[in-house]
């Protein structure tokens, strides 16, 4: 699947739960439980910043930069995405964390939050995929290609990371049942 998979896969399920979160928002109006917001919040938010990210910023970008193949601009643009996505993270996961009453005021400023998430996640996706991820693969030296796999798969199964990955998997399956409970 190539040196990428571990970043696609993540993107893809990234994908799977955005479309949830964007089918399941409108139904907070017909009475959905609004609790959800915090669990979506919380899953983007431990995903991305402890499992998906540092894995494109220590080991993807590093590599790009070290072998010259990535201009400051570039760097520039994907760091300005994470940080932006961090902090909009850190507000819907404050907005939705103690909401506990459906007339909660917060319910509609938590679900605009993550929908800003959603379109700014897409849009930093589709620039990995279709710019970051092709000059990696047109770009690096055929030597580096395995290494930059075998680091990415380390970060995966680094003690300090790997804990997270079940968990992260299960929550992610039960923010994807949502779909299914139209």
């Amino acid at each position: 699947m190539g040196p990428l998979a571990a970043l696609r896969r993540d993107h893809r399920l990234l994908i799977s739960v955005l479309d949830t979160l964007e089918q399941w928002i409108p139904r907070l109006a017909q009475g959905a439980n609004p609790a959800h917001l915090a669990r979506f919040a919380r899953f983007l938010r431990a995903f991305l910043e402890n499992w998906h990210q540092p894995k494109e910023e220590q080991v993807l970008i590093a590599t790009l930069e070290r072998e010259g193949r990535y201009d400051t601009e570039l760097s520039d643009l994907v760091t300005k995405d994470h940080e932006e996505l961090r902090a909009l993270l850190r507000e819907a996961t404050l907005l939705s964390d103690d909401i506990v009453a459906a007339n909660d005021a917060r319910i509609e400023r938590a679900a605009a939050v993550l929908l800003q998430v959603a379109s700014l996640l897409r849009h930093h996706i589709e620039f990995e995929e279709t710019v970051v991820f092709p000059i990696a693969e047109g770009e690096l030296p055929a030597g580096v290609m395995p290494q930059l796999e075998r680091s990415l798969r380390a970060m995966e199964l680094d003690p300090r990371r790997s804990f997270l990955a079940a968990p992260l998997k299960q929550v992610a399956s039960a923010l994807l049942q949502l779909q299914a409970c139209a």
